[in-house]
C-alpha cells in the first residue's frame, strides 16, 4: 500500500522491456565506449525526469507539504530519539522490535543535524529520490525500454504524490524502495556489463535491507539465492550471485542470534507476533475462538494483542539485569499514554502472541487465508494521503492523490485503515491499472525469463528473475 503508485511505475516499465533481446556483456576492449554511449542515451530522459521532480516539489511545497521529522516519535519500530541520539550503539543493541540499521540512521542523523534535523533529513531523502530516478532511467534504458517510454514513466514517478508523501516522512518506507531499485540496478550492471561495483552495490543494498527491516527475513534471501542459482546459466556468475546473497542472509541470521543471546528468543523482530496476529485470531469465528480459549491454545494475550494486559505482573522480564533505558521505559516520553513495546516485559508477551498465532495457522488455516485475502486489496488501493502523517501534509496531498488514483483506475476514495470496511474489495477505489498491469507484468516476465533461460548468451535473466521475485 505504501508505495503502490511507485511500484506500479517500476512494474510497468519492466513489462515494456520484455520484447527486447538480451545482449551479452560487452568485451572489455569496448566496454568503456559502450558505457559512454549508455550515459549519453540517458542524458535527455534524466534531464526531463529531474526537471519534473523540481517542478513537482515546488508545487507540493506551495501546497504546504513539509518534511515530518517527528513521525518516528510514535513509531513502534523506532526507539526513543533521545536515546538513539545519546547512546545509539547500546540502544540499537538492546532493540528487539526491529533490526538496528534504520534506528542507527535516525540516531546519528539527529545527532549530526541537531536543531536542523528536519532540514538535514529532508536533504538526505531528496538526494535519495534523485538517485532513485537516475538509477530507474538507466535501468529501463539498459533493459531495452525506449527513451520516450522511459521518460514518461520516470516523470510519472518523479511527480507521484505517493513518492512525495514518503519522501517527506522520516521512516524507512522511502529508503526501502530506494534500496530495492539500487539492488536491481547493481545486479543489472554486473550481469550485463561485468561491473564489480555493480555486484558490490547489489550486495550492499540487500544487506541494508536485511539490517533495516525485518520483512527481509533470512528465508527471503535463501529463496532469492535459489532463484538466481536456477536462472543464471554461467557457472561463475551463479557462484558470485549466490555468494553475494549469502551476505544479507548472514546479516539477518546475526540479528536473530543477537536476540537469542540477549533475550532468549531467536527472531529478527519481536513484532512478528503482532504482525501475524493481525491476519489470524481476528478472523476466527466465535465457535473456533471459544474452543481454542477453552483448550488453552489461545489466551487473553491474543484477544488483547495491542496491550498484552499488565505485562509487569504477567510476564518475566527479558534481557540483562542492568538498568537499560530502552528496555526499562514503559511509556514513550514523546507520546504520553503510548507503551514502549521494546520494554523488557513485552518480550515474553510478544513471543507468546507469535506462538498462539502460529497455532491458529495450524489448526484453522482458513482463518489465516481469510486474513490474507482481506489484506490483498490493500495493495491495490491508493496510499495517499496516509492518515498517520501530519494533518497539514494530508491536506497538501489529498487532491494530487485523487488525481493519481484516477489515472491509475481508482476514481473513488477508499476507506481508511481504521474503518470497518478496510481490506474489503471496493471496485470504485481499486487501482485497476495497477492490478491489471501487475498481472500483465507477471505473465510477460515469466515468458521473457523462459526465453532467456534457454538462451546461453542471455545476460539479463537474473535481473528479470530478481524483479519478478
Amino acid at each position: 500500500m505504501a508505495t503502490a503508485a511507485g511500484e506500479a511505475v517500476v512494474v510497468t516499465a519492466t513489462a515494456s522491456t520484455t520484447a527486447s533481446t538480451a545482449t551479452a556483456p560487452p568485451a572489455p576492449v569496448h566496454r568503456e565506449s559502450a558505457d559512454r554511449v549508455r550515459r549519453q542515451r540517458a542524458i535527455g530522459p534524466t534531464r526531463v525526469v529531474l526537471g519534473a521532480l523540481v517542478v513537482s516539489r515546488l508545487f507540493y511545497w506551495y501546497r504546504g507539504l513539509r518534511f515530518d521529522v517527528g513521525f518516528v516519535d510514535g513509531s513502534m519500530q523506532v526507539a526513543d530519539v533521545d536515546l538513539l541520539r545519546s547512546a545509539p550503539w547500546s540502544t540499537a543493541w538492546f532493540l528487539h522490535v526491529q533490526p538496528p540499521l534504520f534506528n542507527l540512521f535516525v540516531g546519528f542523523g539527529s545527532k549530526l543535524f541537531g536543531s536542523w534535523a528536519g532540514l538535514g533529513f529532508q536533504a538526505v531523502y531528496l538526494a535519495v529520490t534523485v538517485a532513485v530516478l537516475v538509477a530507474f532511467v538507466r535501468f529501463c534504458l539498459d533493459l531495452g525500454v525506449s527513451r520516450p517510454i522511459t521518460t514518461v514513466l520516470g516523470a510519472f514517478l518523479a511527480v507521484s504524490p505517493t513518492i512525495a508523501q514518503y519522501e517527506h516522512l522520516l521512516f524507512y518506507t522511502h529508503l526501502e524502495l530506494a534500496l530495492l531499485v539500487f539492488a536491481a540496478r547493481g545486479l543489472q550492471r554486473h550481469c550485463t556489463q561485468g561491473s564489480v561495483r555493480g555486484l558490490v552495490g547489489f550486495g550492499a543494498a540487500l544487506a541494508a535491507l536485511a539490517l533495516g527491516r525485518s520483512l527481509y527475513h533470512p528465508l527471503w534471501f535463501a529463496a532469492l539465492a535459489v532463484v538466481l542459482a536456477v536462472v543464471a546459466r554461467d557457472r561463475l556468475l551463479r557462484r558470485r550471485l549466490v555468494a553475494v546473497v549469502m551476505i544479507p542472509l548472514l546479516c539477518g541470521l546475526a540479528v536473530g542470534a543477537k536476540n537469542q543471546a540477549v533475550f532468549g528468543w531467536w527472531t529478527t523482530s519481536s513484532l512478528e507476533g503482532l504482525n501475524l496476529h493481525r491476519v489470524t485470531e481476528p478472523y476466527l469465528d466465535d465457535d473456533e475462538r471459544t474452543a481454542m480459549l477453552a483448550d488453552g491454545s489461545l489466551t487473553t494475550v491474543s484477544t488483547d494483542a495491542f496491550s498484552c494486559g499488565d505485562t509487569d505482573r504477567r510476564f518475566a522480564p527479558a534481557g540483562p539485569d542492568a538498568a537499560i533505558p530502552v528496555l526499562d521505559r514503559r511509556w514513550r516520553p514523546s507520546l504520553p499514554g503510548q507503551r514502549n513495546l521494546n520494554e523488557r516485559h513485552n518480550v515474553r508477551c510478544l513471543e507468546q502472541l507469535r506462538n498462539e498465532s502460529l497455532r491458529v495457522v495450524v489448526e484453522h488455516p482458513d482463518a489465516y487465508l481469510r486474513g490474507v485475502a482481506r489484506a490483498f486489496p490493500v495493495a491495490f488501493s491508493s496510499a495517499v494521503p496516509d492518515v498517520r502523517i501530519r494533518t497539514q501534509n494530508q491536506a497538501a496531498l489529498r487532491t494530487p492523490g485523487r488525481v493519481e488514483a484516477l489515472v491509475l483506475g481508482g476514481p473513488q476514495a477508499g476507506p481508511g485503515p481504521f474503518d470497518a470496511s478496510f481490506g474489503h474489495l471496493h471496485p470504485g477505489s481499486t487501482l485497476w491499472v495497477v492490478a491489471l498491469a501487475s498481472l500483465a507484468v507477471v505473465a510477460f516476465l515469466l515468458r521473457a525469463l523462459w526465453v532467456r533461460r534457454r538462451d546461453p548468451d542471455a545476460a539479463d535473466a537474473p535481473v528479470l528473475a530478481f524483479v519478478l521475485f
